[in-house]
């Protein structure tokens, strides 16, 4: 679910920072703006994420403890504001993943 105003969901935005975090890969036509964020080693992610949201209006769709990072649907205004967190490491589009061959 997401709480992003109805801007262009591909239309990339510039990062108004002069060392902003690379955003990897293409958008997926099945998943439309998703986004994974992962964050530098250090940063406590349920704090972060929470604070994230909350400047740059989104709702996160997943929290990764393990890895530090988050998946959530993003406005181009947001993803350009989240790459020039310093505690962003790096953004990459959403994708799905299938197994082909898998015995199950």
């Amino acid at each position: 679910m997401s709480t992003a105003p109805s801007e262009t969901p591909r239309r990339e935005l510039t990062p108004a920072c002069t060392n902003p975090a690379p955003l990897h890969g293409t958008p997926s036509p099945q998943l439309g703006p998703r986004y994974i964020v992962l964050f530098r080693p250090g940063v406590e992610p349920t704090a972060e994420v929470a604070r994230l949201a909350r400047v740059h209006r989104f709702t996160p769709t997943h929290v990764y403890l393990a890895t530090g990072g988050f998946a959530a649907e993003l406005t181009p205004s947001a993803v350009a504001g989240l790459r020039c967190e310093g505690s962003v490491m790096l953004l990459e589009y959403d994708q799905v993943v299938t197994i082909a061959g898998a015995p199950w």
